[in-house]
């Protein structure tokens, strides 16, 4: 009995200090990390006690840094994300992802109106300038490209003279579709809906003004047209032509920035301005209307 014990006892110790041997070989091999982690009983069972140890260590550590499990860094890196990402009000330093950008300049930030009313009398040179720069490129850059013609799917004319906008749909189609169409069609209808021209004036205007109702800006600047020159019933209003010019513009038109424009330059509706028509032009270029370049 004797005998066996200490054959079984000497062979434990022969296989401890070959597993020791291994790990102190090469500390930096695979094998070796394998053997580190994880230790081979005499009985061909896995040993996991070195690695509850380790990780008992690793939450003394964390205890003994005060956190008590409390990730008091986790403010302080989501400040600094702020910093790193430019969103801190340039008056009083408040970091945040709610903070609102200036109009102009499209650069400066702010926590409130207080802020930045109170920056802006250091800020005022800078948003100037920045806003220039900003007009300049998007006045240079490369327009829009040209919707097709729902018909043909070809781009629509450069020339707007050469496209004819439709009321029933809000679609603009081009002239060599529209004259095809009805030179085999007995009734004047829409090309691309089928809807039939109205009867009279009274009914093309409230189709119109239904279209202007729902901020579609092509009718809104259409309709103003017809205030313009007076055309389909309409006394000529110039002022009110200009207002929805200016809406129209607003809601993405080219062409009603362009006609507002052209107000400016005679005097109609509103006070002549070379300054806003230039102003005005310059819109209807950087959204896509190719005479105002």
């Amino acid at each position: 009995m004797d005998d066996s014990v200490t054959l079984s006892s000497l062979l434990e110790a022969a296989a401890l200090k070959e597993v020791v041997q291994v790990g102190d070989e090469d500390i930096g091999s695979p094998s070796c990390k394998k053997v580190s982690h994880h230790i081979i009983g005499s009985d061909g069972a896995l040993d996991t006690t070195r690695d509850t140890v380790a990780s008992s260590d690793d939450e003394e550590d964390d205890d003994e840094g005060g956190n008590n499990g409390v990730d008091v860094g986790g403010v302080e890196d989501e400040r600094k994300d702020s910093f790193d990402a430019g969103n801190i009000c340039q008056e009083c330093g408040k970091a945040g992802d709610d903070l609102k950008t200036c109009a102009s300049c499209k650069s400066a930030k702010y926590c409130s109106r207080e802020c930045q009313l109170k920056a802006w009398a250091s800020h005022k040179e800078e948003c100037k300038k920045r806003s220039a720069e900003l007009h300049e490129e998007a006045l240079f850059k490369q327009p829009p490209p040209r919707p097709d013609c729902p018909i043909c799917f070809l781009p629509l004319p450069i020339d707007v003279t050469q496209c004819q906008y439709q009321i029933c749909c809000s679609k603009f189609l081009c002239t060599g579709c529209i004259q095809a169409h009805w030179m085999v069609q007995d009734e004047l209808d829409c090309p691309f809906c089928r809807e039939v021209a109205t009867p009279n004036n009274k009914s093309y205007i409230k189709r119109l003004e239904k279209r202007a109702a729902v901020n579609d800006a092509d009718a809104i600047q259409f309709l103003g047209g017809l205030y313009d020159e007076g055309k389909k019933g309409l006394k000529r209003d110039h002022v009110k032509a200009a207002q929805l010019y200016l809406k129209a513009g607003k809601l993405g038109s080219a062409l009603g920035y362009r006609n507002l424009a052209a107000a400016y330059h005679d005097g109609r509706g509103v006070m002549m301005s070379a300054a806003k028509e230039k102003y005005y032009h310059e819109l209807a270029a950087i959204g896509g209307y190719m005479d105002s370049r």
